[in-house]
């Protein structure tokens, strides 16, 4: 199977299961430990996401905007996985 064809079922695929697929959400605390700040994941949402802590992680961006305006800076995490190219937003 070519490069492109798998991609293609693999959008495909993702289109379909987005479209009956749940979704769960729920709130977590920002943990401080006196040198890095936290986020703890319920391990049932770590177990159905199969994520993999040998080798997925997190990308994290922190987009700040010009002095001019009062908007606050953004951060946001992306979730990696090593053997997707694809990049899962959270």
């Amino acid at each position: 199977m070519n490069e492109t064809l798998k991609e293609e079922l693999h959008e495909l695929r993702n289109e379909v299961l987005n479209s009956t697929s749940k979704k769960e959400s729920k709130e977590a605390k920002i943990i401080y430990d006196g040198r890095q700040y936290a986020i703890r994941f319920p391990k049932k949402f770590m177990e159905e996401a199969q994520i993999n802590l040998k080798e997925d992680y997190f990308e994290i961006i922190l987009e700040i905007p010009e002095y001019s305006t009062e908007e606050k800076p953004k951060l946001t995490a992306t979730l990696i996985r090593k053997n997707e190219k694809n990049k899962t937003k959270v």
